[in-house]
């Protein structure tokens, strides 16, 4: 059923009929632009949904079976009249890379049942959903890759529990919550020991960040134009920069003595207004205001 039906860009209605036994239906409706209503389809053993409804101006998820698709790649990117995505069994996927990317009225996503095998790509799954405000649960620790995967997504206040443990690539969390501008804390992730650069870059609204984790690839840039981070707790192990926060003298103390307490590194904090009072780093003190 692959490409069945794609571009066809005035089609308004496709009648249900017979799918069963079906394992690929990759771009079946792709830019079908005046598609609103779909069929019931058998998809109980679709394996590959690739594009399928890419740029599809549908309000809802299909009640589809999906439970034994394993590529969904951009399935519903640019579906940007979808609202809110339910509960989802997906259980065999190995990647949602850009699932629902630039779903822009997305505001609600339910739990969804996710591969826990190691080896799932999760990247830019939700990216530039700039309307989602709700996230339900999803067991991500299979998942290596988690680029991009809520970046531009401005209207997230919380930062959803994930299990991100065998996240170890040089750029498995890159950029992963950029620019979400209304998180105010993160504690719920569990943290791999890959790449992290410009994980929250843009944040600017972000506050606390607790979780911990031994790094062992870059982190350069995560926290930059983080403006009201003030409590601030991970071990440092390669060159990273803090620029433009307002960590506290308990976190910036923090911060250089578990510097001090692993292998040598470079940290760069410019513009930390937030300690107003001497901090002491590793065994010598700066003055409030100093760099």
């Amino acid at each position: 059923f692959s490409m069945m039906f794609s571009s066809c860009r005035i089609l308004r209605r496709v009648p249900s009929y017979n799918t069963s036994g079906g394992t690929d239906f990759s771009y079946m409706f792709q830019v079908c632009y005046a598609l609103t209503e779909l069929p019931f389809l058998d998809t109980s053993s679709g394996t590959n949904f690739t594009y399928m409804l890419y740029f599809v101006p549908i309000t809802s998820v299909p009640k589809w079976n999906f439970s034994a698709g394993t590529n969904f790649l951009a399935m519903f990117n640019g579906c940007a009249a979808l609202r809110e995505v339910p509960d989802m069994n997906l259980p065999a996927g190995t990647t949602y890379y850009q699932m629902f990317t630039a779903c822009y009225g997305l505001v609600k996503v339910g739990n969804l049942t996710v591969n826990t095998t190691v080896g799932v790509d999760f990247g830019s799954m939700f990216q530039n959903c700039s309307n989602l405000s709700e996230f339900g649960s999803m067991n991500t620790i299979g998942g290596t890759s988690f680029a991009d995967m809520f970046a531009g997504c401005t209207s997230l206040g919380v930062a959803p529990t994930l299990n991100l443990t065998n996240a170890t690539a040089f750029t498995a969390m890159a950029r992963m919550f950029q620019n979400c501008y209304i998180i105010r804390s993160v504690s719920g992730l569990t943290m791999g020991s890959g790449g992290a650069a410009n994980m929250f870059d843009g944040c600017f609204s972000l506050q606390s960040f607790t979780n911990s984790f031994t790094q062992t690839a870059s982190n350069t840039s995560m926290f930059n134009n983080c403006f009201s981070l003030s409590t601030f707790t991970l071990p440092l192990t390669l060159g990273n920069s803090l620029v433009g926060t307002r960590l506290t003298k308990a976190s910036l103390e923090s911060v250089f003595d578990l510097l001090v307490s692993t292998s040598a590194a470079t940290l760069v904090v410019t513009g930390s207004a937030g300690a107003d009072t001497p901090v002491v780093l590793g065994g010598f003190t700066a003055t409030s205001g100093s760099t």
